[in-house]
């Protein structure tokens, strides 16, 4: 029980940015800052150091894990700043793995260390060498700023999976996604619904855990969100079992293609697994056409999802729900099948009366060897043979 593996880490390195609320930081707050916490952190052991640029704050501050956990919290509250974002928090062993052994505090001026090693690398062999106190200093803070650059980029690869494909690629191209006006657009706006959720889930917990719910929805959405992603489509959001997802005003034939070849790797998947809970994988799709307002809905600093509202969200989510009472996985509405290419095989449903939409909605659907439902005896025989494979396990 010695060795270090076993151990548990004693010691916690956080590192965090945040913004000046008093615009530019000048000498004056960074002396404050240093002689508040240079008393305090000795007391503590606590070391670290503070990057000042601009407005704003990175700091990385190492030691105990309650001394470091409580000088966070104090941190966060401190009114000289707001929009505190821990970008990295670590645990260590021993003082060994101090980054600033020797540091209580020290404030690091990056544009003078930047004009230091400009020299040197510009003078070469030719310029006075550096004072070994300040070459010391020097290294040290390079090495606090690729440490704090590499955990902004691990965070940000973090948010990338959290947040929803577009804002991502308003980040990647250098654009503020809070900066992004709302504008009217046209969409044809898809929804994709896991079928009979409620009973898998009933199904499942029979026999094995949440955990393993939660892996039939990732498997689910996987295969939903990549064949999006495939023909051009944007998701807008995961909601409970579904899928909501966008494409562009003329991509109708790429919506329905879309469509078909998630129903084709469904069928695939239940054909070529030996999960039994994975053949019960079945989907549900609305697609609807027409204008819709694109933007950032909710509160910043709160939640904020950059989605799309309108008649045609609501009108695919009725028409995915219409879709359950049909013999067909997909049902989509007159302003998509108008856009398809003549040699379609496109099927009139009805004309149908959908929650919330004063005059009926024509709908329709595509034939197509991957578009047919299972008759509902069929199907409650498929649950059935699951949970009886269950039972016996």
């Amino acid at each position: 029980m010695s060795s270090i593996q076993e151990q548990s880490p004693q010691y916690t390195r956080v590192q965090y940015v945040s913004l000046s609320t008093q615009g530019v930081i000048t000498e004056k707050i960074k002396s404050q800052i240093l002689a508040s916490s240079n008393k305090n952190n000795s007391k503590r052991h606590i070391t670290g150091c503070l990057i000042c640029v601009k407005d704003m704050f990175f700091q990385i501050i190492e030691g105990k894990t309650d001394d470091v956990e409580n000088l966070y919290t104090t941190i966060v509250k401190d009114k000289r700043h707001n929009n505190v974002v821990c970008v990295d928090k670590s645990q260590f062993f021993n003082e060994e793995e101090r980054m600033f052994p020797s540091w209580d505090m020290k404030s690091l001026d990056v544009d003078s260390l930047f004009s230091a090693k400009k020299e040197v690398l510009i003078c070469g062999e030719n310029c006075n060498p550096l004072d070994p106190a300040h070459k010391r200093v020097i290294e040290t803070a390079f090495s606090a700023f690729t440490t704090l650059m590499g955990s902004l980029f691990r965070a940000q690869q973090v948010f990338k999976n959290y947040a929803q494909p577009s804002v991502s690629r308003f980040v990647r191209e250098g654009l503020n996604p809070l900066c992004i006006q709302s504008v009217e657009t046209e969409k044809i706006v898809l929804f994709v619904d896991l079928v009979n959720y409620t009973t898998l889930t009933e199904i499942i917990s029979q026999s094995r855990s949440a955990s393993e719910i939660v892996r039939i929805l990732n498997v689910f959405f996987t295969i939903v969100m990549e064949i999006v992603e495939e023909y051009g489509g944007d998701i807008t959001k995961l909601i409970g079992d579904c899928v909501m997802c966008h494409f562009d005003g003329h991509d109708s034939q790429k919506a329905i293609d879309c469509s078909l070849k998630i129903l084709q790797q469904l069928e695939l998947l239940r054909n070529e697994t030996t999960d039994p809970f994975e053949k019960l994988i079945f989907c549900t799709i609305g697609i609807s056409k027409g204008k819709v307002i694109l933007g950032n809905v909710g509160t910043v600093g709160r939640k904020l999802d950059y989605t799309v509202i309108g008649d045609s969200v609501n009108t695919s989510a009725r028409l995915q729900s219409f879709a359950s009472s049909t013999q067909y996985y997909l049902i989509f509405d007159e302003n998509v099948k108008n856009d398809l290419e003549s040699g379609d095989s496109v099927i009139f449903c009805g004309s149908i009366e959908l929650k919330g939409k004063r005059n009926t909605v024509n709908a329709y659907t595509i034939e197509n060897e991957y578009n047919r439902r299972l008759l509902k005896e069929d199907l409650k025989a498929l649950y059935c043979s699951v949970s009886l494979e269950m039972t016996y396990e």
